[in-house]
């Protein structure tokens, strides 16, 4: 009897080929996104378009940017983003579902039902952003009733990736005693890691519980340098009449080993990234109800 066999002579050239179509795939995708971080829009669209095409959900992610940002001469497509958005949020990628939702969320009329399920979907996956504002809506009420637990919930996911805003509205919820008991050591603690993120209002609150003892030790050289660090974001001028208001408190030397670290704070920060035009303003924290 003849056994029939399957002709392994021809597995390597499948598996050779299956191998190219992944490499293709993502040929170009580093080249796309070093273009698109220095806002080279050509390079970035001739590297990446094909690569969308092709499904990339990370290319088609930066599509989006690429048309938000204006990249097609002399405009911004917000349509255009929102097609590419969209095929990558379909496909899973968590900043695609964000940014689509932002754009839904910001559109005319508010698409708010749409906007909450890619929150949701990309908080889940672990955005930060997302799941801070999905806190932002249940305070609100918009889109949804008014959830206290849930705000609590999606804030304190937030603030445990470490994004600012969560750990700015938690100092905020802690101090007035909004949601959960008043404590103003746990208020320090969320303005101190917030401010060590970047925040600018969580920076001068830190800055003014050191000088004034209030949740912490009183610290008049630390305070300086928050003080300092806060100025460095580009607080206003009147911040730097509240400082100098320590002069007396603080000796030249320890003034100027305050200003070097916070010096050292302001060239740790890590730039945000480029995404949509907001992209280095984030999201306000809500007025209290």
């Amino acid at each position: 009897m003849t056994m029939s066999r399957t002709p392994t002579r021809f597995l390597p050239l499948a598996f050779a080929a299956s191998l190219l179509v992944t490499v293709s795939a993502q040929a170009g995708l580093p080249e796309g996104e070093a273009a698109f971080a220095r806002r080279d829009w050509r390079t970035a669209t001739r590297e990446l378009q094909p690569l969308a095409e092709q499904g990339n959900a990370r290319a088609q992610y930066l599509m989006g940017g690429i048309a938000l940002q204006g990249g097609s001469p002399g405009q911004t497509d917000e349509a255009g983003a929102v097609r590419w958005y969209r095929r990558a949020a379909e496909q899973g990628l968590a900043e695609a579902q964000r940014d689509l939702a932002f754009l839904l969320l910001n559109d005319k009329p508010p698409k708010t039902a749409e906007a909450i399920v890619y929150y949701r979907q990309a908080a889940e996956r672990g955005d930060a952003e997302a799941a801070y504002q999905l806190g932002v809506l249940y305070d609100r009420g918009q889109g949804v009733r008014p959830d206290t637990g849930q705000r609590n919930g999606w804030w304190q996911k937030a603030a445990d990736l470490n994004y600012a805003p969560a750990l700015l509205a938690l100092a905020e919820m802690a101090r007035a005693g909004d949601g959960m008991a008043k404590s103003e050591q746990v208020a320090v603690g969320y303005y101190r890691r917030a401010a060590e993120r970047g925040s600018g209002p969580a920076a001068i609150n830190y800055a003014r519980a050191l000088r004034d003892g209030v949740g912490t030790s009183r610290d008049a050289a630390q305070a300086w340098e928050w003080f300092s660090f806060a100025l460095g974001l580009g607080i206003n001028s009147a911040l730097r009449e509240e400082r100098d208001r320590l002069q007396a408190q603080v000796p030249p030397p320890a003034r100027a080993a305050a200003e070097q670290r916070a010096s050292g704070r302001l060239a740790a920060l890590k730039p945000a990234p480029l995404r949509r035009p907001d992209a280095n303003t984030p999201p306000p924290v809500p007025q209290r109800r």
